[in-house]
């Protein structure tokens, strides 16, 4: 059902012409009755919010702050745009009269939806998704995955039913058997006092063990498994062993093998360990709760809402998807069947479907023509699914040699940054995994873009990849034990991004060695050290009266730093530049005087000091992110940088048909100028 605001709204979408809009706007009281009254709208608004910015509207943003629900309509050809969202009107003051004065406002979230007109039990659901994708021809990809020998994890556990052994399951050590049946794995969160594959078990689980001695979860994931007709069944607690170091750190790198040549994941969303499965409700889910019968709404023909943002909105704000181990699993997999609070979801190479939409449906291309009508793609993942795309895009391509890879591979460095973005916004038990729990997906990675990794960054990348800052605004802290270098990303904690790449860049710093040590000896294991010998110009950076950062003559300097912890005593510290580019503002006449804006990026170094001595070390350790932006300049070479040092490239003018230089920094030229520092 719907609200009668919201009826209101779609009953004014058959006048409109193409383009037009209408919108309306209610209270939180309003918004409210409505969820409560079982609007589906205002409902998927509600869920895509989540409850922990929900809690923040009701409670503190209300008492500086005007909350208002918008709601807008725009006609298009053969649909109309919905859109619901949560508005914040900041209260920056009062006038003489007590009455609020009102700021810019913004949205806090939002919901689109399409209204198009209509045209005409799980585990079946699951095994008909299944079928429908490994025998059909119109899934390609998913069959040549299929056609690929598999090669099997260390350890299986085998939960056959044959015989009557329907209590029992066993583990298997795969070295020891011959196996060529497929198997499926399972993303879990873990609970307390779970049982775990360790010395003392090992024996036991090899035996065979009864089903009800496994947590809810796995107990469900045989039953799943068991009813689409699969052996073998891959959970982590129980494949690994949990007392040996060198064993999780060995499988760990091998999880991109694992969870790609399974033949499904199983990913139970909601991480609770008593089950997969929840009660739903039928409204809900059901695309018919949706369907806009023209007798009822006063219309020449019936339609039905289409929700843009259903499947991050089933995934979003759900236990599992804020662990760090399990962002990996959720790219790594060729086909995952998602356990939801509200329904089950189905993903492929090629296509979705859920419990609400049970069709297959089309993913959006990774890339997209102006032909195409990207809307819709209504079961599209705008986060992790340009991920997984673009990386199973590039790996099909890597054994077809008549596949230009060269396109993918100019988007495999952006994927890379954003995935590592996602990944740090999640949470990890022990901090110490932050590159062990992403192995698998960076061996990946490495064999795509045909390069090394090191400590977090790629080494063809590497100057491009130490130009990331954490989010302004975050607070964070330093962590209590060493996990990789001060220059890699997965040295903090927090929000990680990584700064734009301007149109024609010089790299002016490089590294003369790069050198990285891991516990297992393997480029993705865990780091126990590693130093990095870059040579760059530095520019000297101190704290002024206002405690801000600043470098003599240099205007827009921004500093960004890499944690909250106290640097009260590091006054001063070196702005390293890696990265220049100039923009001209304007096409300059001939002989006048040609405006560019010179842009500049780098890291902030502070001197590492003996604790013995307390004096320093000789080496140094990153600190922070700075950029610098002179608009004021006509001239390549401003006053801030030593006599006769060129570090900015030709600029860039408006003119769109101007080539791009091939120019590069030169450093032997400019070598005077540089320095060399070992930071750590």
């Amino acid at each position: 059902m719907l609200c009668e605001n919201c009826r209101q709204l779609i009953q004014q979408s058959e006048p409109l012409a193409p383009d037009e809009q209408v919108t309306h706007e209610v209270t939180t009281t309003d918004f409210e009755a409505a969820i409560k009254a079982r609007c589906y709208l205002c409902t998927r608004l509600r869920i895509q919010l989540g409850d922990e910015k929900w809690t923040h509207i009701l409670s503190d943003l209300a008492k500086d702050n005007l909350i208002t629900f918008d709601k807008s309509l725009t006609a298009a050809l053969n649909f109309s745009l919905v859109r619901l969202g949560c508005k914040l009107t900041p209260i920056i003051g009062h006038d003489s009269n007590g009455l609020p004065v009102e700021g810019k406002g913004y949205s806090y979230g939002y919901l689109q939806v399409t209204v198009a007109p209509q045209t005409s039990r799980v585990l079946d659901l699951i095994r008909h998704w299944l079928g429908s994708c490994v025998w059909s021809t119109s899934h390609p990809e998913c069959l040549q995955q299929l056609q690929q020998s598999i090669i099997y994890p260390s350890r299986l556990i085998d939960v056959d039913a044959s015989g009557g052994n329907d209590d029992f399951w066993r583990l298997v050590i795969v070295a020891g058997e011959e196996l060529s049946a497929p198997y499926i794995t399972l993303s879990h969160r873990w609970g307390q006092d779970m049982i775990k594959l360790e010395q003392g078990t090992q024996e036991a689980m090899l035996r065979g063990m009864p089903v009800s001695v496994l947590p809810g979860t796995y107990q469900d994931a045989i039953r799943v498994v068991r009813h689409i007709g699969v052996r073998y069944l891959w959970i982590d607690s129980l494949c690994i062993r949990q007392d040996e170091l060198k064993d999780i750190q060995q499988e760990a790198v091998g999880m991109a093998e694992v969870f790609g040549n399974a033949l499904c994941n199983i990913l139970a969303l909601s991480g609770r360990e008593d089950g997969l499965f929840s009660t739903r409700d039928p409204e809900v889910v059901s695309s018919d709760s949706v369907r806009l019968n023209a007798e009822d709404y006063g219309l020449s023909k019936s339609f039905l809402i289409n929700d843009l943002q259903l499947w991050r909105g089933e995934l979003i704000h759900m236990p599992l998807t804020t662990r760090g181990w399990v962002l990996q699993e959720e790219i790594l997999a060729p086909r995952t069947v998602y356990f939801g609070a509200r329904q089950v979801l189905w993903e492929c190479s090629g296509f979705r479907a859920c419990e609400t939409y049970p069709t297959m449906q089309p993913k959006r291309p990774v890339e997209i023509t102006p032909d195409v009508d990207k809307d819709r793609y209504f079961l599209h993942d705008e986060e992790i699914g340009p991920i997984s795309s673009v990386l199973e895009a590039s790996r099909r391509a890597e054994g077809d040699q008549s596949r230009e890879l060269r396109p993918l591979q100019s988007m495999l460095f952006t994927v890379w940054t954003s995935f590592v973005g996602h990944y740090s916004l999640r949470h990890l038990s022990f901090p110490a995994d932050k590159i062990l729990a992403v192995a698998g997906v960076s061996k990946l990675f490495g064999v795509v873009m045909k390069d090394r990794f090191l400590a977090g960054l790629w080494r063809k990348h590497f100057m491009d990849g130490l130009l990331w800052y954490i989010r302004p605004n975050t607070k964070t802290v330093p962590p209590f034990e060493y996990r990789a270098p001060s220059w890699s990303w997965a040295s903090k904690d927090g929000y990680v991004m990584h700064a734009e790449r301007a149109s024609n860049p010089w790299i002016v710093a490089r590294p003369l060695e790069v050198s990285c040590a891991t516990s297992d000896g393997s480029e993705f294991g865990t780091v126990i050290s590693a130093i990095l010998h870059l040579q760059a110009l530095s520019l000297d950076l101190s704290v002024d009266e206002s405690l801000a950062w600043t470098i003599s003559n240099v205007p827009g300097v921004v500093v960004r730093l890499d944690s909250t912890e106290d640097l009260s005593s590091t006054r001063h510290a070196l702005a390293v530049i890696v990265r220049t580019s100039a923009f001209r503002l304007v096409n300059a006449d001939p002989g006048s005087a040609r405006k560019v804006i010179l842009a500049a990026q780098g890291i902030v170094l502070a001197p590492c000091m003996d604790p013995d001595s307390g004096t320093g070390s000789g080496t140094y350790r990153r600190i922070g992110y700075f950029a610098v932006e002179d608009r004021r300049r006509s001239t390549l070479t401003p006053n801030w940088l030593p006599r006769g040092c060129r570090i900015f490239p030709e600029p860039i003018g408006p003119d769109a048909e101007r080539q791009l230089s091939a120019e590069t920094f030169r450093f032997d030229e400019q070598g005077e100028f540089l320095r060399s520092f070992e930071i750590i």
